[in-house]
């Protein structure tokens, strides 16, 4: 069971993305560089607009919430809220770890539970107990472990090292995916986020980072094939044919925690919005 999104769910959502991103600075968002296209299959979820059914989210402690004060702030609230007003989705199951990295997602419960739910709820006899929806945000805490240790610039040891992880990241990434894909099959739209830089808020710790953190996520001539974390999400994610929601270049300072790590309840908002964003599109082209 699967289903389109009508065009007045984006507009329930406009206000959740409005900010300010016509003069770029270090504190606030910038474009994102063209990630690396990889072979795009067509966007899963796509059937009538009139079935509904459960909303999976999972991932690390952006997924959970952290940094919303008050959880039901976090973006996956947000999204469930936006969708259950218009009657697009039912209960929200929220299974994201705070701390999760994509090894852990797959060898610590995480992933094994998304799939029993997707497998349990979506081949029983009770469509209205389907999973309709997932989110995915992942990766994050890979890229993180990279900004300590590169605190002294793009070094060589500091860049095959980012090399090292990218690459791992691929290899486990495209593990979970894929097994999401394969117990979703045609019931499901998948969502999986790409990472906003982190560092950007001025009283981060890490803050003189911000620049080698952009060529982390977004790659550049520091990073081997000038590939970076999210061009590998953008990459692996469209082999299976998942929606991607772009949040590099959408959050900046006001919109992030001091801690180099989580958004606010403003920033939780707009990569909701984003979430809302690429699923009406993923609509529109299917």
């Amino acid at each position: 069971m699967a289903w389109r999104f009508a065009l007045l769910v984006v507009l329930a959502a406009v206000p959740l993305v409005a900010c300010d991103n016509d003069v770029p600075s270090a504190d606030e968002p910038i474009e994102a560089r063209p990630g690396v296209e990889g072979p795009r299959a067509s966007p899963t979820g796509v059937a009538t607009e009139d079935l509904v059914g459960a909303y999976l989210a999972l991932g690390d402690s952006v997924a959970v919430g952290v940094g919303a004060r008050a959880r039901p702030a976090g973006y996956p609230s947000v999204v469930h809220q936006r969708l259950a007003e218009q009657g697009r989705v039912t209960d929200l199951v929220n299974l994201a770890v705070s701390g999760e990295t994509a090894i852990s997602m797959r060898v610590g419960g995480q992933l094994a539970a998304a799939t029993r739910q997707l497998e349990e709820r979506n081949g029983n006899d009770t469509p209205e107990d389907d999973v309709a929806l997932v989110t995915l945000t992942i990766g994050g805490n890979e890229a993180a472990d990279l900004y300590r240790p590169c605190a002294a610039g793009p070094t060589e040891r500091c860049l095959r090292s980012a090399a090292q992880v990218v690459e791992a990241f691929r290899d486990r990434f495209q593990g979970i995916v894929h097994e999401l894909a394969e117990a979703a099959g045609d019931d499901a739209t998948i969502v999986t986020t790409t990472y906003y830089n982190p560092l950007r808020h001025p009283e981060c710790a890490l803050r003189s980072q911000v620049d080698l953190a952009d060529e982390f996520l977004e790659g550049g001539p520091s990073m081997p094939d000038e590939i970076g974390f999210n061009d590998v999400i953008r990459e692996v994610a469209g082999e299976e044919g998942m929606v991607v929601a772009d949040l590099f270049g959408r959050l900046g300072a006001s919109q992030l925690t001091s801690d180099c790590l989580h958004p606010n309840a403003e920033g939780h908002a707009i990569i909701a919005g984003s979430i809302l964003e690429a699923l009406e599109e993923a609509a529109e082209d299917s």
